[in-house]
């Protein structure tokens, strides 16, 4: 019999701290949780494992960084509503430890920041974020959409073949034979706009809440974009439309009535 065992990560709660958020731009209440290696069978593991490291989750926007233990005196077991009173407890040296990005959020909400400060400030999100978009690959354009368009290929597969076997309706197969044809278009544009569809809907929420207190112009947004994708070779400047980010940009500038 084979027996299928190993390692797997296992992350494990530990707890709340607080720490700056570079997607939020201020110090917030963070989840943090333990990433422990463990033996599986099966892929049940048992226990947390052998302690691989830290990650801390961002409470109000969802974000996970890596982080040490070292950088808090310690953990508390329930949040607070305020992040003052979780700070004090957990980070008291936070504000000298992110002292210099402190004072650049501070210049940003002055509108005195020099051109470079805000041209990195403006890549930031991408490079926090490079990890989370979807890629080229095909299991990432497998969204809901692409799912449907696969069921309907079949689907018009299945009914032209029922229809050609039917001479009584035989005279409606150039009808199915479009239907085949239109559903194997909509796959091919379901899976050629899935990773930018996926991006829109898990990657844009971020990158607006960063990027709103800098309020990019477009010209901005596809200097940046172009920068990372073709100096640094990111692979999210390759799904995230300029156009469409800055358009997501205005709407979420405009106050809901």
């Amino acid at each position: 019999m084979f027996i299928v065992w190993g390692r797997k990560v296992v992350r494990r709660p530990a707890g709340w701290v607080a720490d700056f958020c570079p997607i939020c731009r201020r110090p917030e209440v963070f989840g943090l949780v333990r990433v422990g290696s463990a033996a599986h069978v099966y892929y049940l593991s048992f226990g947390e494992g052998r302690l691989v490291g830290h990650e801390i989750k961002c409470r109000a926007c969802g974000m996970t960084y890596a982080t040490e233990m070292e950088r808090y005196s310690g953990a508390i077991r329930t949040p607070r509503d305020r992040v003052t009173d979780v700070l004090e407890e957990t980070h008291p040296r936070l504000y000298e430890r992110h002292a210099q990005r402190l004072a650049v959020e501070d210049r940003l909400r002055t509108g005195s920041l020099s051109p470079d400060e805000r041209a990195r400030l403006i890549e930031e999100p991408f490079h926090l974020l490079e990890g989370t978009a979807p890629t080229d690959a095909l299991e990432s354009r497998l969204d809901a959409v692409g799912c449907l368009s696969i069921v309907g290929v079949f689907a018009a597969g299945i009914a032209a073949a029922v229809l050609g076997e039917r001479p009584a309706t035989r005279y409606l197969m150039p009808f199915a034979l479009t239907l085949v044809g239109a559903s194997v278009l909509f796959l091919v544009y379901a899976l050629a706009t899935g990773a930018r569809r996926q991006t829109r809907k898990r990657v844009f929420p971020l990158l607006v809440r960063a990027l709103l207190p800098l309020a990019p112009s477009r010209e901005e947004l596809a200097r940046a974009l172009h920068h990372l994708k073709h100096v640094r070779g990111y692979a999210i400047a390759k799904v995230v439309d300029p156009g469409a980010l800055a358009v997501a940009l205005e709407r979420a500038a405009v106050p809901h009535a």
